[in-house]
């Protein structure tokens, strides 16, 4: 176990932030997690203590709102590493695209602020959590994307009233995200030239981001209902429902996204960056994965439900098997002549030397905890 101080990781009770949690965990660090409320990251912690791990080593701290300056002044004193990885997910529904965008810029600008303040001298590494909506623009482009790519027009469309009333309502909580995402990582990189052009030890700090497609994978806490199932991993859910897999692709009404990543995956390189300074500081990692998509999954479910080797998945039937076959390649990798996303995540397995999960398990690792719900509603 290290003696050094605890690792902090930002909104520790969502999907990514428990997994962070146990990534942290496993490379034998003490976590201490924020929660807008206590009883939420008290589930994560009994999940965590139920996997083995001691529950001394698990801390949680509330941070009813993470916008306000001061606000993370307390949960970062004595921590050798922070991963931001909350984010106002729930707020791109509520708040106008704008005020999203002012929430996460401030939760990200404020936590380097509190952490240059009070953190201490152990302080090595803070690692942001971004987005491959930081990438591309919206409407997407057909191209292949990685670390060197930066989105525009998002930023652009959602903080200028005349562009922004002209977007269509449904698809201005993605466009809030993917602005947000962008202009928080821009405005980290800022905060990073600011602390090494004032020099002293704080000019050492490593200062990391992370970019992900969309996330997929087993929860810490099993979801208890159909509704609590995460966006990111609903082109899987949908199919597991009966639905069309070609209906069910991410951003089916633009250019469909079919990449995804493992959460367990990000956790990890997350943690990686944090305890690798040397490699990560200065960096963009994305994290990209298997990009057979919605069609790849009834494919894996209809072959599996009928061997037997799933128990979870006995009797389980495909309601609708869409295309097999169509849109990826014996690897899960994209295999198509239509324009399409594709992204580069081979940057961060050179880094790390770590391959990704294979793409079937963890689509049979998500089924496992998804099927209940998804049968029960």
């Amino acid at each position: 176990m290290s003696d050094e101080g605890p690792i902090l990781v930002t909104g520790v009770n969502g999907y990514l932030g428990a997994r962070a949690a146990e990534a942290v965990l496993k490379a034998g660090y003490s976590v201490r997690g924020t929660v807008r409320k206590v009883d939420a990251g008290q589930k994560t912690k009994d999940a965590l203590v139920a996997l083995g791990y001691d529950a001394s080593r698990i801390e949680l701290v509330e941070v009813p709102d993470i916008s306000p300056e001061g606000a993370f002044d307390k949960a970062v004193v004595g921590c050798s590493a922070i991963l931001h990885v909350a984010a106002p997910i729930t707020d791109i529904f509520v708040l106008a695209p704008p005020d999203v965008v002012r929430v996460a810029t401030e939760a990200t600008t404020r936590i380097v602020d509190s952490a240059i303040k009070y953190a201490g001298p152990e302080l090595r590494s803070i690692v942001l959590m971004s987005s491959s909506a930081a990438l591309f623009d919206i409407p997407p482009v057909p191209a292949r994307y990685d670390e060197n790519n930066w989105a525009e027009n998002s930023y652009k469309a959602v903080m200028t009233p005349e562009i922004l009333e002209k977007i269509d309502p449904a698809h201005r909580p993605l466009m809030a995200y993917a602005a947000a995402k962008l202009h928080s990582e821009r405005e980290f990189w800022k905060k990073r030239d600011e602390v090494a052009a004032a020099g002293g030890d704080h000019a050492k700090i490593s200062f990391t981001a992370i970019q992900a497609t969309w996330f997929f994978g087993p929860p810490v806490v099993p979801w208890p209902s159909a509704k609590a199932l995460p966006y990111s991993a609903s082109w899987l859910t949908r199919v597991l429902a009966g639905e069309d897999p070609a209906a069910a692709r991410m951003m089916a009404g633009t250019l469909p996204s079919e990449a995804a990543i493992d959460v367990r995956d990000v956790a990890r390189v997350l943690v990686w960056a944090a305890l690798n300074p040397d490699k990560a500081d200065g960096e963009r990692f994305l994290c990209s994965a298997g990009a057979g998509g919605s069609q790849a999954v009834a494919d894996i479910l209809d072959r599996v439900s009928k061997t037997g080797e799933v128990p979870e998945l006995s009797g389980y039937v495909v309601k609708n098997k869409g295309t097999p076959g169509k849109g990826y390649g014996p690897d899960y990798s994209l295999k198509t002549d239509e324009p399409a996303l594709e992204f580069d995540g081979s940057k961060v397995v050179k880094a790390t030397g770590v391959d990704y999960i294979p793409f079937e398990q963890s689509v049979l690792d998500t089924v496992k905890f998804a099927l209940p719900v998804v049968t029960q509603s």
